[in-house]
């Protein structure tokens, strides 16, 4: 589920009937007299139309009949009498319309131990369409009483059937949750934006972000966000350049769970079969290079004997030993399959793997230099553990002879290049997912190295 925003509407909502507070100086002599007015009751259409302009009438009777609060009504209806279009209705109409067009209307947040499945019909009995995880967002499209409870009809991502309400929060509590279970982000809508140091166009330029892609917004001011970028760097974006929007999990479909337990399981079996090609390769390899030492002890024997005839035939086996390893040996396509192997076990990791400041498991959680550390450890290649040192291992290379397996550093971040212009990285653990793939020049970019020594 995912909203797009105005800016300064993701993170504030209104009560219809609490204006009090914010009447202007201007209506205090008005609202001092509306204690008398509640004291003696409610009050009806006929008397506000008598006692207040026709426009301001309409709009009285339409709050009480919106509202249901006569008393409330009779408050704004003393300041009614003073002027047309008194701030006081105006407010009210305002908060109301605020309060009905709210983001958060009919939102459900799930709260539950793992998932609970969502079904065709408000019964125990009716077929499972997919499963709702803990803290996803639904839209209640009805509600349904049933001989065992309240029942919702709801719709989260693709999928629209019924849940027992007790898996829900709803109201206020669902929109306190949501802001904190909601994922808030800024996509760029420009060719590159300048992150600066504070929220000023004239302030230092921190790095550079690129087109259409989203990074994790911290605060939404009027003019300028907050956003954090991975987890070394924060910085201020003008508004005229991002869209936001809150993304929050959602159900999944049976369909969709099995395509995406079919996509985990390509990935991992396109892992082993890129390790298995590495493996053979490397065996052959070895066993070319034994072959090659035992070819030279035999013929170092044979010299000893016969010199002049096995110098010669010493001669042929050199040549077609050449010819062999132009065409077959370690060379290009070696290092194409290890790097191969580096980007297919990496790519196992895509959306599952969680970010853990300092972490080094490839089960429990990585950071971004625990998660490149591990995954080269799997192909005998040691890199030191923080990325400000492994952005300056290996070999630099230019962006245009960058190939997957790859490292790109960018100064307290590091990520592994996939190809086809994209890095995987153990981004934050704010980002969406944790483990991501973003474009190679997402922020900007110091160094990319060559750790493969191809």
């Amino acid at each position: 589920m995912t909203l797009t925003l105005c800016i300064g509407t993701a993170f504030s909502s209104f009560s219809a009937t609490a204006f009090a507070d914010t009447a202007g100086a201007e209506d205090e002599l008005a609202m001092a007299g509306v204690a008398s007015i509640m004291q003696t009751g409610s009050v009806s259409e006929i008397d506000l139309a008598n006692e207040v302009p026709l426009a301001s009438a309409a709009k009285l009777a339409d709050l009480a009949v919106r509202l249901g609060d006569p008393k409330a009504v009779a408050a704004a209806a003393v300041t009614a009498q003073a002027e047309t279009e008194p701030p006081v209705i105006e407010a009210m109409l305002k908060r109301l319309e605020a309060d009905e067009n709210s983001l958060y209307n009919n939102l459900a947040i799930s709260k539950v131990e793992s998932y609970v499945n969502i079904r065709s019909k408000a019964s125990a009995e009716g077929k499972v369409l997919g499963k709702i995880y803990n803290n996803a967002a639904a839209t209640i499209l009805d509600t349904v009483e049933a001989e065992d409870g309240t029942w919702y009809k709801i719709k989260s991502g693709s999928v629209e059937g019924y849940i027992k309400a007790q898996y829900f929060v709803t109201g206020k509590e669902a929109e306190t949750l949501a802001l904190e279970v909601g994922y808030v982000s800024a996509t760029i809508r420009t060719e590159s934006l300048r992150l600066r140091k504070s929220p000023d166009l004239g302030s230092a330029t921190i790095t550079v972000l690129s087109r259409d892609e989203k990074y994790t917004v911290e605060e939404c001011g009027p003019e300028f966000s907050k956003i954090i970028i991975d987890n070394d760097i924060e910085g201020y974006v003008h508004n005229d350049y991002i869209e936001i929007s809150v993304d929050y999990e959602e159900a999944i479909s049976i369909e969709e769970e099995q395509a995406k337990l079919a996509e985990e399981a390509r990935r991992k079996a396109q892992a082993e079969e890129a390790a298995r090609k590495l493996a053979e390769q490397e065996s052959i390899a070895a066993s070319k290079a034994a072959a090659k030492t035992t070819k030279a002890k035999e013929t170092t024997k044979a010299k000893e004997t016969t010199k002049a005839k096995e110098t010669t035939k010493a001669k042929e086996t050199t040549k077609a030993t050449t010819k062999a390893a132009e065409t077959q040996g370690p060379g290009k396509n070696h290092s194409s399959a290890k790097r191969d192997a580096i980007v297919a076990e990496a790519m196992k990791y895509y959306g599952k793997l969680k970010y853990v400041l300092g972490g080094d498991s490839l089960e429990t959680g990585t950071d971004c230099s625990g998660f490149v550390q591990q995954i080269y450890m799997k192909f005998g290649i040691n890199l030191p553990r923080v990325s400000d040192r492994q952005g300056y291992c290996g070999k630099e290379v230019s962006a245009s002879d960058m190939r997957p397996g790859d490292l790109v550093y960018y100064g307290g971040h590091i990520a592994i290049y996939i190809g086809d212009g994209e890095v995987i990285h153990c981004s934050s653990p704010k980002a969406n997912p944790n483990t991501r793939i973003s474009t190679w020049n997402y922020r900007s970019v110091i160094s990319i190295r060559n750790v493969i020594g191809d």
